[in-house]
């Protein structure tokens, strides 16, 4: 049975839930059915690595690297922001893998503006 991730919010207050289901629509209907939140995302989820061994916290890395990333075709741009960052990758090892593996809007990343990769504070 596929996996969901719910997303749920009322006021100020946002939940994530997952669940096992038989459909989107039964997923939702379930959860309008049974609590006072609003169901503002249904997420399938495609992967999940609960078997894994999750890495120590070495704070062996850069915070986080941030970018505006510009479209071929339909000349979108988009934000990323990504944690964590190995600091043996640089902004050019980034940008090539933005380009591999990365869409905006369905297009392929062309260029990259205003990039910066922030240090962590850790250490």
């Amino acid at each position: 049975m596929p996996q969901y991730q719910v997303q749920l919010k009322q006021g100020s207050n946002t939940k994530v839930v997952n669940v096992e289901g038989k459909s989107v629509p039964l997923v939702l209907d379930f959860f309008n059915y049974i609590t006072t939140m609003k169901v503002t995302e249904i997420r399938q989820v495609l992967f999940s690595a609960s078997d894994t061994i999750i890495p120590v916290d070495d704070f062996n890395y850069d915070g986080q690297f941030r970018t505006f990333a510009k479209s071929d075709t339909n000349r979108m741009s988009r934000q990323f922001i990504f944690p964590n960052i190995k600091r043996t990758r640089n902004e050019n090892e980034i940008f090539q893998k933005m380009k591999e593996c990365l869409e905006i809007d369905g297009a392929s990343i062309h260029s990259i503006t205003a990039s910066l990769i922030k240090g962590s504070s850790s250490l």
